[in-house]
């Protein structure tokens, strides 16, 4: 969603689900909002930690 604030020509923006702009997230509504996490973004947060542990993932030899 971008936007401009008053007396400032630079565009602003924010992601649209920050926003009412959207329908809300089923699952947020079935839940009524007792979750802190939707089930997508623990499956993108586990892609990336996958990521992240097969980068940092290295062989050393310690100095004898």
């Amino acid at each position: 969603m971008f936007f401009r604030l008053p007396g400032d020509l630079r565009t602003q923006s924010v992601p649209a689900d920050w926003t009412d702009v959207e329908e809300p997230d089923a699952f947020v509504t079935c839940s009524a909002q007792r979750s802190l996490f939707r089930p997508k973004d623990l499956l993108e947060l586990a892609d990336l930690l996958e990521v992240l542990e097969h980068q940092s993932v290295r062989t050393t030899t310690p100095n004898v």
